[in-house]
């Protein structure tokens, strides 16, 4: 993946996150983390144009991870309260089973595809898009695990020059080419 598409994916992430925010705040008034997050990884999954649309695709497992971490996941999952004692137990187990489920999702995507029946991953009616995007979804689960998920505020919006040495040179390249989120 080139840094023009990782700087189209941290725009996109930061613009589900923002219209998430908005459009929460006018339905219900004072949403939490994880309610806003919730709503952006539904609306990046909606807004994804196809197979082979990857920005869109790491948009969609960012904030899908980010989401299960902050205490999507246990409160969804297990009925945890989101921030409770319980659902920040359970952070450590959701990132490391995250990581595990994007690496291994991603292998299931190539195994499909090279049997000739990428159908069998489809969960809706759109067809699976291309494997990758794992390393977007470790971001995700990264940043996710910084989240408190009951705080009744907007979500960090990402910013790819603080992404760490994983970045390194291309994260500060992108805030040249793309400025703050």
């Amino acid at each position: 993946m080139s840094q023009y598409d990782d700087g189209l994916v941290v725009l996109k992430i930061n613009k589900y996150i923002r219209a998430s925010y908005a459009s929460l705040i006018k339905a219900k008034g004072n949403p939490t983390v994880c309610e806003v997050l919730d709503a952006a990884q539904a609306a990046a999954e909606a807004g994804r144009l196809g197979q082979f649309d990857t920005t869109g695709r790491d948009a969609e497992y960012y904030l899908k991870c980010r989401w299960q971490v902050a205490g999507g996941a246990a409160n969804h999952y297990l009925g945890l309260r989101v921030g409770g004692l319980g659902s920040r137990l359970a952070r450590p187990f959701v990132a490391t089973g995250g990581v595990v489920l994007n690496i291994g999702y991603d292998a299931l995507k190539i195994a499909c595809i090279g049997a000739g029946h990428p159908e069998w991953l489809q969960s809706d009616s759109k067809p699976i898009t291309m494997p990758g995007g794992s390393i977007w979804g470790i971001i995700g689960i990264s940043d996710g695990k910084q989240d408190d998920g009951s705080a009744h505020r907007m979500p960090r919006l990402i910013r790819a020059a603080a992404r760490g040495p994983a970045w390194g040179a291309m994260g500060r390249s992108l805030l040249r080419q793309y400025g703050p989120p």
